[in-house]
């Protein structure tokens, strides 16, 4: 169990292999282990009593908005995605994006429903990002679910 969530490791090759409607979104990513992790970025998290809705947002720290999520809510928060941004890039642009490919599926606010569309592209960055879903604990730590 780690304190910090586990940053996905970079793999070109993997999404070099991604059809074109996600090339946009892993143009941006930013992963690599020759620099300090970057914790900045999108993440997708849903609560583990409730894996019917998902809320896209962004944040420049994730590990304090994420363990925020713990103190204000009752449920532990599952991570099925998070990738480093670059910090060149704006991140509530690319956050935009996602809601606004995601419009038909909002349910309120930056809450959507996890089916169709969004599950697959959800599942298809996961793999084209080498990102290990997990799971914030109440005692806030990390780990990872398979």
């Amino acid at each position: 169990m780690t304190k910090v969530i586990t940053l996905p490791a970079h793999n070109s090759d993997k999404a070099s292999k991604i059809e074109p409607c996600l090339r946009r979104f892993c143009s941006v990513i930013a992963l690599t282990k020759k620099s300090e992790p970057n914790y900045s970025g999108i993440y997708f998290i849903f609560f583990k009593e409730f894996p019917q809705f998902l809320k896209i947002g962004c944040s420049s720290d994730i590990n304090k908005r994420l363990s925020n999520y713990i103190t204000h809510t009752p449920f532990e928060v599952c991570i099925p995605l998070f990738f480093p941004v670059n910090s060149r890039y704006k991140l509530n642009e690319i956050e935009s994006e996602f809601h606004n490919r995601f419009y038909r599926y909002r349910h309120s606010g930056e809450w959507y429903h996890f089916v169709g569309e969004v599950k697959t592209l959800v599942e298809r960055l996961c793999i084209a990002c080498s990102f290990q879903p997990q799971m914030l604990c109440r005692n806030r730590t990390f780990i990872q679910v398979h």
